[in-house]
């Protein structure tokens, strides 16, 4: 999540800037994420959409299911 070319720094999604302003994964380490009480998220389930909402506005889809996209190469 920390990596810097999987998500904007300045995000555009209202949802995406109170999960920054909360915690953000660029300044702070993703290893140490929290929950996210304002939605009763545990830990898991708030890195789970925390993640899936940056790879959005990147245009990219990421299921638990189908998890390629993080393993792409530019990713990494």
């Amino acid at each position: 999540m920390g990596n810097k070319k999987v998500g904007h720094r300045n995000p555009k999604t209202q949802e995406l800037k109170i999960y920054k302003q909360y915690y953000d994964v660029f300044k702070e380490d993703p290893e140490l994420l929290p929950d996210f009480p304002n939605e009763n998220l545990n830990r898991a389930q708030f890195a789970f959409l925390y993640l899936k909402k940056m790879l959005k506005e990147k245009r990219m889809n990421y299921t638990k299911a189908s998890p390629k996209v993080v393993c792409h190469k530019k990713l990494l």
